[in-house]
């Protein structure tokens, strides 16, 4: 399944959306969690989009 090796990794941050934040945190960040993330938000009133770019170092 899409996304499945994320389960249990990821957290929105809590009162976030009520406050317009949609923040994702991914957590035990592994190397081959390394390359590019997209995020689209659409709700009624507006929509929004971005990619970053998740590198590991070390």
């Amino acid at each position: 399944k899409p996304g499945q090796k994320y389960v249990g990794r990821t957290e929105l941050l809590k009162d976030g959306l009520a406050a317009g934040n949609v923040s994702l945190t991914l957590k035990n960040v592994l190397p081959a969690d390394e390359g590019t993330y997209s995020c689209i938000v659409n709700s009624k009133d507006w929509s929004a989009d971005t990619t970053t770019v998740l590198s590991i170092a070390g």
